[in-house]
């Protein structure tokens, strides 16, 4: 199940970042990214492809990677900007500014999101000694597993409250102010993408997210199911360690004007998940 999949990557977050702090290592904001893809693709899941974007400048990035979901005969679009967790408990890079002019980074994540019909989140790497049960802001049977924390989702408009200092960016005072972030394994086990259907919490009735996303919903633009098969053998063709740049395979997909692009995408096939019966159980 793809849910589980996430549930061992944010294991990896959490359990990483703690030993990192432990020996004083300084772990970057991107190479935890790419590490827990290099797991995504150790796992071996024929239901997940992850394709690198070739970048040469950071003012291209306008995500740090793109996840395509899909859900029946189309796919959403979700634009995933990564924050990590400092040891004191602070994002340090949370309020970044890109390029010569400056930009700060949240108009670039907005601004990609809304050319490229994406829905736009903040995804946060963490490790915190001082985190308990309901920060997991999700009440998912008796399960109180911490390490779920390792990686949390937040709306971008969320994040706004962090760029004009309302809100610290810390890790206590996000996780327990009313935006409610949630274990990303959330965004698939309670179809938050497009189906308010968290059951958990039943307060929360459109789902936890759901309540600030829903004003995103009406400009996220699904790719058609059939468009993006044909992009994945033309993947398959090209070979295992193809990776895609401006102009390339994906091109078609993002919209040249702005000229941002992510970093990765990754293609997420719910469907063959579900058929799928024979994948690598990785412990991590």
């Amino acid at each position: 199940m793809i849910h589980k999949t996430f549930e061992r990557l944010a294991r990896y977050a959490w359990q990483t970042l703690e030993e990192a702090h432990e020996l004083d290592f300084a772990l970057g904001e991107e190479t935890l990214t790419e590490t827990l893809l290099l797991q995504l693709k150790r796992m071996k899941n024929p239901a997940i492809q992850v394709v690198p974007y070739n970048k040469t400048e950071e003012s291209l990035n306008g995500a740090d990677w793109e996840w395509w979901i899909q859900d029946g005969s189309s796919y959403h679009r979700v634009a995933v900007q990564a924050k990590k967790i400092s040891r004191n408990g602070r994002y340090k890079s949370f309020i970044h500014e890109v390029g010569a002019a400056k930009t700060p980074q949240i108009h670039l994540l907005r601004t990609y999101a809304l050319a490229n019909g994406a829905l736009p989140l903040y995804c946060l790497y963490n490790h915190h000694p001082k985190a308990k049960a309901d920060h997991l802001n999700c009440l998912r049977g008796k399960q109180k597993d911490l390490t779920q924390l390792g990686c949390t989702l937040m709306p971008i408009d969320a994040a706004d409250l962090v760029y004009s200092k309302t809100l610290k960016p810390e890790f206590i005072a996000i996780h327990e102010h009313s935006i409610n972030p949630v274990p990303w394994r959330c965004l698939f086990l309670c179809g938050l993408v497009k189906k308010p259907a968290c059951k958990f919490r039943p307060e929360h009735r459109w789902g936890i997210l759901w309540m600030r996303l829903r004003l995103w919903l009406p400009l996220v633009k699904p790719i058609p199911r059939e468009q993006v098969d044909v992009l994945l053998q033309r993947l398959r063709d090209a070979g295992p360690d193809a990776i895609d740049e401006p102009g390339g395979l994906l091109s078609e997909f993002f919209a040249s004007e702005v000229g941002l692009y992510p970093k990765y995408v990754v293609i997420i096939q719910q469907d063959a998940d579900q058929r799928s019966s024979q994948i690598e159980d990785w412990t991590f």
